[in-house]
């Protein structure tokens, strides 16, 4: 299974990267703060309970979408011939748009959301590794100028395309 989403499929990769969910999230049904912006099990929980799902990934985060897609044959690529795919996305962009738009306004900006989406993959995947390569040489700077420190660099869109791109599902 294959779960691209934001929010509403986040099972912990905001919690993990901007700090814990208080409680009351967690409470009714892990009974205790679990890492999500919701109180139990998500749509991509029960999914991934079918027996037939095979495990994969789930790539969701607070507030936002990160698909990073090989540009030649991505869907053989992730392996989504074969695989349980979801993409969980829109929820945030239509909740700014109902606090800032009329009915119509939204309705007619749909196609806009839709266009960032399908145009904006390439974009975003380059402004990820252009990331990527100034934080490598920022870290690999200050590991000169601080020797005592102990600094780690983990590039994870790298690690998560990579995964992706590799898959043999």
């Amino acid at each position: 299974m294959y779960n691209f989403g934001d929010s509403n499929s986040d099972t912990g990769g905001g919690s993990a990267a901007f700090g814990p969910v208080p409680t009351p999230n967690g409470d009714n049904f892990f009974h205790k703060p679990a890492g999500r912006g919701g109180d139990g099990r998500l749509p991509v929980d029960l999914i991934a309970a079918i027996p037939e799902c095979k495990p994969g990934f789930n790539w969701s985060e607070f507030g936002e979408c990160q698909v990073s897609l090989p540009e030649k044959e991505p869907a053989k690529a992730l392996g989504i011939l074969q695989a349980i795919s979801t993409f969980d996305i829109g929820q945030n962009d239509l909740s700014a748009g109902f606090k800032s738009m009329s009915y119509e306004q939204l309705r007619a900006f749909i196609p806009n959301i839709i266009n960032q989406f399908t145009a904006g993959i390439q974009a975003r995947n380059d402004i990820a590794v252009e990331f990527n390569k100034q934080l490598k040489q920022a870290v690999m700077e200050l590991r000169t100028q601080l020797p005592q420190a102990a600094l780690t660099y983990v590039d994870l869109y790298g690690a998560r395309y990579g995964l992706i791109s590799h898959d043999k599902a």
